[in-house]
């Protein structure tokens, strides 16, 4: 089977930025205290953030004249960009105002708006059933993009962003993936402000299908036949929210293809916490290494509970030792099922523990742990050089395979 690609088939924006005290009210002008031009669009975005947690992206879209600065900045990112068009029309665009760290929009469509039959016909042609269409509602002929890749057998993943009464007649129910946000949710499904109304009217009308809403600072749900959980938000400090949800997006579909679902949506809501921490939009989308380095951490540390018991280390007692949950016991199961550590972990022990804990090997290090694992107990100085070294990290992908 040959290796899913991505195509994110999306807008691409030129982002005029601009730091406000306040939104602009009706008949005001107001004075901005900073301007930056940004590469955007919720296509680009999406495509920056597939990339950067680890999927095989291709840009398909349209830019005019004046976009071949934003065809750049995808390649450079190591985006294929066959599949980018140029049209007469100008590059899109966007005006956004940024005050105490939420944002307002106004998109012009440009080249975006200007996607045709032939187009879709011939950027699909190269793409088949195992690959992945990622869409937003920021192009053009939208209706016969989802028509034809779901001929295609593809898997359809639409952001329905921004929501407009258009939405409403697309063939939703071709769309195997459906991720709104609680106001596009709200509008769609006709439902009030209640947050239980919009659940249960989006389980009734897309029971079949896979959808994600994200409620901002109070996390994310996901639905599907009937079932439904939620997921937290990681606290932040917020400078900017502009590419949180197209972050989230990018890191759910690639995690989901390593992770269960419900560890793919927190790491998805780990990366977006992470691009609120910084300015603009495609740029502020952090690299894979770094969320899962925080996640891997975040995790560890709720993983642990403290004890009474007292264990001797070298020349010195340490007293409160964490003490692993049955999860992370689990890890440690599969890591002798999968033989990558013999069951003689005593004798290893013996033969390391005597070690400088910062001189420790990988393979010792998880010998380490897994005795102090198996032992109903750990040394909070070898996690600490576990996690600076991934190991953790490590024995997850040994473990996932």
């Amino acid at each position: 089977m040959k290796k899913m690609r991505v195509l994110c088939f999306g807008s691409l924006n030129y982002d005029h930025v601009y730091d406000v005290d306040h939104f602009v009210k009706p008949e005001e002008t107001l004075k901005s205290r900073g301007y930056k031009l940004n590469y955007g669009g919720k296509g680009l975005n999406q495509s920056i953030a597939c990339h950067k947690a680890g999927l095989d992206v291709y840009h398909a879209g349209a830019i005019g004249n004046d976009g071949e600065a934003l065809r750049s900045y995808l390649s450079k990112h190591n985006i294929n960009c066959d599949y980018i068009l140029n049209k007469e029309e100008p590059t899109g665009h966007a005006i956004i105002q940024v005050a105490n760290g939420q944002n307002n929009i106004i998109i012009y469509q440009g080249a975006n708006a200007c996607i045709d039959h032939s187009d879709i016909k011939e950027v699909l042609s190269h793409f088949w059933a195992n690959d992945l269409l990622l869409i937003q509602n920021e192009v053009s002929n939208l209706s016969e993009l989802i028509h034809e890749a779901h001929a295609r057998h593809m898997r359809i993943v639409l952001n329905l962003a921004p929501m407009d009464q258009s939405a409403k007649d697309y063939p939703l129910e071709k769309v195997d993936t459906l991720i709104v946000n609680e106001i596009e949710a709200m509008e769609l499904v006709e439902a009030s402000e209640d947050i239980d109304d919009i659940l249960s009217r989006l389980k009734e009308q897309f029971y079949d299908q896979e959808v994600i809403m994200t409620v901002g600072e109070k996390g994310s749900y996901h639905l599907y036949q009937g079932e439904c959980f939620h997921v937290d938000a990681y606290d932040t400090d917020v400078v900017d929210t502009t590419a949180a949800g197209d972050t989230f997006i990018g890191y759910y579909l690639a995690m989901r293809e390593r992770f269960s679902i419900v560890e793919a949506m927190r790491i998805a809501s780990l990366a977006s916490s992470m691009t609120c921490q910084k300015s603009g939009a495609a740029q502020s989308i952090p690299e894979c290494d770094e969320v899962l380095s925080s996640y891997y951490l975040l995790k560890t540390k709720n993983l642990v509970s403290l004890t009474d018991h007292d264990v001797t280390w070298k020349q010195g007692p340490f007293k409160k030792i964490p003490v692993f949950y049955d999860n992370t016991k689990e890890w440690t199961y599969q890591f002798y099922k999968h033989h990558l550590l013999d069951e003689d972990y005593k004798l290893h022990y013996e033969m390391i523990k005597d070690k400088e804990i910062e001189s420790l090997s990988v393979n010792e290090a998880l010998t380490m742990i897994t005795y102090y694992i198996r032992e109903e107990r750990t040394h909070t100085g070898v996690m600490a050089h576990a996690l600076q070294e991934g190991v953790l990290h490590q024995l997850d992908q040994l473990i996932r395979g």
